[in-house]
């Protein structure tokens, strides 16, 4: 690796330990919208490909990129934020139905499978969800969730 590329890598390395992942992100909008951060082909390192776990364990926020599935998730959302109205249950936490439901939601459930998530009105299991009343709610949005 070339020295000034070895220099890059120790740069940003160290912006990654030091600055706030809100800096972070400006910087790296700044950088695309001026092209000045340029990957030659053949300089990622993806290391091995063969291991169990990602490359990013936590879906590139590390990078402060969006995940290709994020965004397709958010241009459905979009698409059909006029849905996202009345009383909303999200799984794990309200971003969604805060970002594209607005002033169309009433009221705002969250549903954790297990105790702990502070954000959580509601603890239950899916395939158990006893406590949970039929009928209860005009919009679920549930992403990734098997």
């Amino acid at each position: 690796m070339p020295i000034r590329a070895k220099a890059a890598t120790l740069v940003r390395d160290i912006a990654t330990i030091l600055l706030p992942v809100s800096v972070r992100a400006k910087i790296r909008a700044f950088q695309r919208k001026h092209k000045l951060q340029t990957v030659p082909v053949g300089s990622v390192d993806f290391g091995s490909l063969r291991r169990l776990s990602p490359i990013s364990p936590i879906f590139g926020i590390d990078r402060d990129l969006i995940s290709v599935e994020r965004y397709y998730i958010e241009k459905f959302l979009e698409t059909h934020s006029a849905d996202i109205t009345g009383r909303v249950l999200e799984m794990g936490d309200p971003g969604y139905t805060e970002k594209f439901g607005g002033d169309r939601v009433s009221r705002s459930d969250v549903l954790n499978y297990v105790d702990g998530n502070p954000q959580a009105t509601i603890v239950a299991d899916l395939t158990r969800a006893d406590n949970i009343p039929d009928n209860s709610f005009d919009c679920i949005i549930i992403t990734q969730t098997l």
